[in-house]
Order: C-alpha cells, then structure tokens, then sequence
C-alpha cells in the first residue's frame, strides 16, 4: 500500500496556523459564551425547524414596529440573525479546517502503522542472523503477546486516535 501522506507543508507553516488559531481564540474570546451542560438544560432555542419563522418574526417587526412597546427596537432581532448568519459561516471553516486535520491525522496514523508493519517484517527476518537486533526486538515481541497482532487490529468507526480494537472483542 502507498502512503497516504505525499506532501507536508513547511515548518513555519504549523507555526503561522497555531498562531492565527490563537490569534482566533483571543479576538473571539471576549465575545464568546460558555454554556455548562447544566446551563444548557431547558433553554428554548432557534434550531434548524425555526429558523424561518423567526426570519418571519423579524420581518413582521420592522413593518409594524409601531406595535412593539418603545422599549423594544424591532431591528434587534434583525441584528442577532445577522450575527447567527456570520457565527454559522465562521463554524462552517472552522468545521473544515477540523475535518480536514482529522482526516490527516488518520493518514499519518496509517502511514506509520504501514511503515511500522514493513520494518517490523523486514526485521523479523533479520533477527535469526542477528543477536543484538532479536535482543532489540524484545519489546516489540512483548507488545505483540500482550495486545495481539497487529493485522488483528481494526481502525475505531468514530476515528478516535489511538483507538483500536480487535474485531472480535466490543468497545470498552
């Protein structure tokens, strides 16, 4: 099997990355809200099925507004919208700069199991005409006795890195 990864980017390159994501994390930080689960509970929110009749709220209102009481400003609710509208466009990139370092990360975690499997196949040959390399390879053959072979292992459905689990045995 070929490796999946053809190509890094340079090394200034995951430093500028960190530095606009924390650059990100402090612009956004003050603006931001952190909801417990606690928090969460109860709370009535605009989810995808109200979307539209909120939109329509917002219409209604700018059209009567002379019907709102004057301590409600009916361009308010035209204002949060517009502020979900940017929030969601934001979490969207944001979704795939992340979905995009997952699926890269997976890569990596096959290439060096692959890489991992050549060598481990390559010296295992070696190792009969070789002392000081079989003593090297204790820890690998203990590894082996412990957690089982390593074609035995399946990559985990929900990408965990790291996680892996024989076929036969469930997910602790």
């Amino acid at each position: 099997m070929n490796k999946l990864i053809l190509s890094r980017p340079a090394a200034d390159a995951f430093q500028k990355i960190s530095d606009y994501t924390n650059d990100s994390i402090s612009i956004f930080g003050a603006h931001s809200v952190s909801l417990s689960g606690k928090d969460k509970i109860g709370l009535r929110t605009m989810g995808k099925g109200r979307e539209g009749v909120v939109l329509q709220m917002s219409t209604i209102a700018l059209s009567f507004e002379e019907c709102l009481p004057r301590t409600e400003n009916a361009s308010d609710l035209e204002t949060i919208l517009e502020y979900h509208k940017d929030l969601l466009a934001l979490h969207t990139r944001v979704g795939k700069l992340y979905e995009m370092l997952g699926d890269t990360i997976s890569a990596t975690c096959v290439d060096a199991i692959q890489t991992f499997d050549d060598y481990n196949n390559h010296f295992q040959t070696a190792r009969k005409k070789n002392s000081s390399l079989d003593l090297a390879l204790k820890p690998i053959d203990e590894y082996n006795k412990r957690f089982g072979k390593l074609g035995e292992e399946t990559v985990d459905p929900d990408g965990e890195e790291g996680d892996t689990q024989k076929p036969d045995q469930p997910k602790a």
